[in-house]
Parts: structure tokens; sequence; C-alpha cells
């Protein structure tokens, strides 16, 4: 069974919860650090975590508030280098 929360007009995998929780929480299980951060003109916070290892990945979005839900997630995450930099 799937359960999705509606949050900031997107549907969330997981219930909001306090962004250094869900931080700590992909940390600690799936070894996930941050691996891009966008700030969207509504000061929503976008966040894409990953591990380089196992590659599994979440992607995030945080509201003004604090509250942070995932959006979605998945394995095989590799990061693409841009050669011109």
């Amino acid at each position: 069974m799937i359960l999705a929360a509606l949050f900031a007009g997107y549907v969330c995998l997981t219930p909001p919860a306090p962004r250094a929780f869900v931080v700590q929480r992909l940390a600690g299980v799936y070894g996930e650090t941050p691996r891009q951060t966008r700030l969207k003109s509504d000061r929503v916070l976008v966040e894409l975590f990953a591990n380089g290892d196992t590659t599994s990945w979440s992607l995030l979005m945080t509201s003004p508030a604090g509250l942070t839900c995932l959006l979605s997630s998945g394995m095989g995450w590799v990061a693409i280098v841009d050669e011109k930099t």
C-alpha cells in the first residue's frame, strides 16, 4: 500500500517531517549526502541526496517552514561531470 501526502501542491511519498530529521535519516540509513540544491521562486527548497557507492538517491522538497517530504527515490544514481569546468 502506498500512502501519499499533498504538500505545497506536490504529492509526497512520505508525510512531511522536520528537515533535520529527514537528512539525518538519509545519512544514517542510506548513506546519502546532498548532491544538488535548488531554491524555487516560492522559497521551496528542492534537494537531491545520493550515495555514490550504493547508487541510491532521494529527491526532497522543504517548505519555508522547515518541513520536508520525499518526492521520489530510487537506485542507479550516477554523477555526471561537466568536462567544461
